[in-house]
C-alpha cells in the first residue's frame, strides 16, 4: 500500500469545515433544550387550564340537570296535588 502524505494545514481546515457543515445541516431540525423546556411548561399550563375549564363545564352541566329535575318534580307534584286538593275541598264542602 502506498503511503499517503500527511495532510497539510489547508487540508485539515477544509476537513474541519466539512465536519462543521455536516453538523450544522444535521442540527437544522433540532431545537435548543431551553426552548423545549419552555414548550413543555407552556403545554402543562395549557393542559391545567383546559382541565379546569372542563371541570367547570361538567359542574355547570350537573347543576343545570339538578335544577331541571327539581323544576319538573315541582311541576309534577303541582299537577298531582292541585286536582287532589280540589276533590278533597269538594268532598269536605258537600258532605
Amino acid at each position: 500500500m502506498p503511503e499517503q502524505p500527511e495532510p497539510n494545514g489547508w487540508e485539515l481546515l477544509r476537513g474541519l469545515n466539512e465536519v462543521k457543515t455536516a453538523i450544522n445541516e444535521l442540527s437544522v431540525g433540532f431545537v435548543s433544550q431551553q426552548l423545549f423546556v419552555m414548550y413543555q411548561q407552556t403545554k402543562a399550563e395549557q393542559d391545567e387550564t383546559r382541565d379546569a375549564l372542563i371541570q367547570k363545564i361538567e359542574t355547570d352541566i350537573a347543576t343545570t340537570r339538578r335544577e331541571k329535575a327539581k323544576m319538573w318534580s315541582a311541576i309534577g307534584i303541582a299537577i298531582v296535588t292541585a286536582p287532589a286538593g280540589v276533590v278533597i275541598g269538594l268532598i269536605t264542602k258537600f258532605p
